[in-house]
């Protein structure tokens, strides 16, 4: 019998000695279709699955053609990376941060053409949102700014 860890989960690998059929389940017990049952099995071998690679950073080359591209401004809200607002009575700017299109926790993508720069608001909002195209992530963030604004969450200086 083998055990093997997907994540949080366990499961029990068995193969039956009477027909030789594998099965899964989710404790020692074993029991085929063909009858033959098993009680407290030995564990021969784990198996421990990691899942996806680590999310990694946004090459160096990459950033600096987006800033490049972008002129240094979020592909989303179009507002200027540094730019001053007011948020809680603090006067805080635009940080820059580098963003998937596509999220990464959805399509475990890390390709070039999946890397946008953003403002740390709009990559907050966004989270792990999916859209049918980018025009619409822009507008659905656009229309988040101006909700923020008219309820003056945050205020922007002029």
């Amino acid at each position: 019998m083998e055990r093997a860890f997907y994540g949080d989960t366990v499961s029990y690998r068995h193969r039956c000695p009477r027909c030789g059929l594998h099965t899964l389940s989710g404790g020692t017990e074993f029991k085929c279709d063909c009858g033959y049952k098993s009680y407290n099995v030995v564990v021969k071998r784990e198996i421990i699955e990691t899942g996806k690679p680590r999310r990694r950073v946004c090459p160096a080359d990459i950033k600096k053609r987006l800033i490049e591209d972008q002129d240094d401004k979020c592909f989303w809200c179009e507002r200027e990376i540094g730019q001053p607002y007011y948020k809680s009575s603090k006067v805080r700017y635009l940080k820059r941060n580098y963003d998937h299109a596509v999220p990464y926790a959805r399509s475990g993508r890390n390709t070039r053409d999946n890397w946008r720069l953003s403002c740390d608001v709009c990559n907050r909002w966004k989270a792990s949102l999916v859209f049918d195209n980018e025009y619409d992530c822009s507008e659905y963030l656009k229309r988040k700014w101006s909700k923020a604004i008219a309820r003056g969450s945050i205020v922007e200086e002029e």
